[in-house]
């Protein structure tokens, strides 16, 4: 059994998806490219809307191999990479965003929607890109549409439509100078989550919940992820179905401008790093692992809030 391949149609203008999803940035040169990759600006967030050419979003992400069991269709994820640094490369021209670079240990994807067979469409807070020649799967939020303005962050697999290949789920943004967080006294964040599951039966799948961070002092933090709902893409006309046992919650503490938790859920357990974004605080994205005796769930959240001061 192979992941289905279904064609990705266009629902709303390409350039409106692309220019939402990838944003603008500005800044100085932060790197001196390479014969692949021009110099570029370093990502300021996505009001700005300055298109330069080439514009960096540094991040995290995690990152596993896959495979597939042609016989009986269930999936094993191996050699599952824990949070580590990656890189988000935004691409335009002329005012106008065209392409995705994402760089992440053993895995990443190069979108870019002048090449053949790249197709993006909408699926609610999300843009679905699609390489097909490439076999590469990615569902990044809108920001526009999730209202973060300083981060984005997503989920993608390559070698979609075959038996092996990677997965990955990455935050990528500006993080909030901890200087600006000294009077924070409150907060409370919600959004939503992204990632790539296996589930008991075996089942890969694509999944996503409501995000939910609070904290009282910004020295601790508690979160919750509910109400998640998953497409088996090994269905040839996947539904939305809802994943019980995915759902997670836990308790963690907040050093600086990034915070880490343990999490649970119902048959696996594992860990959430995150941070903080923007220079107000109103954003917060990271990314988590679980694993179980029969779940494997990798994925990455975005969520906004409105902080208390102190006075």
């Amino acid at each position: 059994m192979r992941f289905s391949k279904r064609p990705a149609l266009a629902l709303v203008p390409i350039a409106v998806l692309l220019s939402a999803c990838m944003g603008g940035g500005g800044g100085d040169v932060t790197q001196n490219g390479s014969p692949s990759r021009p110099p570029s600006v370093a990502f300021e967030g996505h009001g700005h809307r300055q298109y330069h050419d080439y514009v960096l979003a540094n991040g995290q992400a995690v990152t596993a191999t896959f495979e597939i069991d042609p016989g009986s269709g269930a999936v094993t994820l191996t050699e599952i990479n824990d949070r580590h640094g990656s890189q988000m490369y935004l691409t335009g021209e002329g005012g106008t965003s065209y392409g995705t670079e994402i760089v992440a240990q053993n895995s990443g994807f190069d979108f870019d929607v002048r090449e053949t067979g790249h197709t993006v469409r909408a699926s609610g807070h999300y843009a679905i890109w699609h390489m097909e020649e490439e076999n590469v799967l990615a569902v990044f939020v809108v920001p526009d549409m999730a209202d973060v303005n300083y981060m984005s962050y997503g989920t993608w697999m390559a070698g979609y439509g075959t038996n092996s290949g990677s997965v990955g789920t990455g935050v990528y943004g500006v993080k909030t100078d901890p200087a600006l967080m000294a009077d924070a006294a409150s907060a409370t964040y919600t959004g939503l989550s992204t990632g790539i599951a296996r589930r008991a039966d075996g089942s890969p799948n694509i999944a996503q919940s409501q995000i939910t961070l609070s904290t009282s002092d910004f020295e601790n933090i508690s979160i919750a992820s509910t109400n998640t709902v998953v497409e088996n893409l090994s269905l040839e006309t996947p539904v939305l179905e809802r994943a019980a046992e995915l759902d997670f919650s836990g308790t963690g503490t907040i050093s600086g401008a990034d915070f880490s938790a343990n999490i649970t859920a119902a048959t696996s357990s594992g860990t959430l790093d995150g941070s903080f974004y923007g220079p107000l605080v109103r954003e917060a994205g990271g990314t988590f692992q679980l694993s179980g005796p029969d779940v494997e769930y990798i994925g990455s959240f975005g969520a906004t809030g409105t902080v208390t001061r102190l006075p």
